[in-house]
């Protein structure tokens, strides 16, 4: 298993995180889907892939951590989890900015 915040290789498959990365108080079980969805959204906004304010509502966080769990399930790895997760917050923020009434 792989780190889901700097990709170190593991030997646990029960905290989804290194040793450096949890050491900084970052830790998660693997079946948490909203921790790991967390985590994954604070280093997207960490690294300026997403605006600072951005937010998902309870039902797109629902779906969001239903992605997450089926995935562990299936045994894909932590960057294919970090991909999609990145790929269904993107396509949320575009989502909410077409929303937005047009002045």
């Amino acid at each position: 298993m792989e780190c889901i915040k700097c990709g170190a290789k593991m030997n646990s498959l029960q905290v989804p995180l290194c040793e450096e990365c949890e050491k900084a108080d970052m830790t998660a079980k693997s079946n948490d889907a909203k921790v790991i969805l967390d985590l994954h959204i604070k280093s997207q906004k960490e690294l300026k892939l997403l605006p600072d304010d951005f937010k998902i509502s309870d039902s797109g966080r629902e779906v969001a951590t239903k992605i997450i769990r089926e995935l562990i399930a299936v045994g894909e790895s932590s960057e294919t989890v970090a991909s999609t997760v990145f790929g269904f917050c993107y396509g949320y923020l575009c989502h909410q900015r077409e929303q937005e009434p047009h002045v």
